[in-house]
């Protein structure tokens, strides 16, 4: 949701996003597999809820 552009673009805003996050908390890599199953959960529930 945050990301948008090309794939070479998204990887640029991912990692100043994981920049600005761990200045706050410490962020585990491996849970960057879980974008896209997460992405597709929120776009089932927004069709749920329309």
């Amino acid at each position: 949701m945050l990301l948008t552009g090309t794939r070479h673009e998204q990887e640029i805003q991912l990692a100043e996003l994981l920049d600005g996050y761990a200045m706050f908390c410490e962020f585990d890599s491996r849970d960057l597999v879980l974008i896209d199953a997460l992405c597709a959960l929120r776009m089932v529930h927004y069709a749920g809820w329309l």
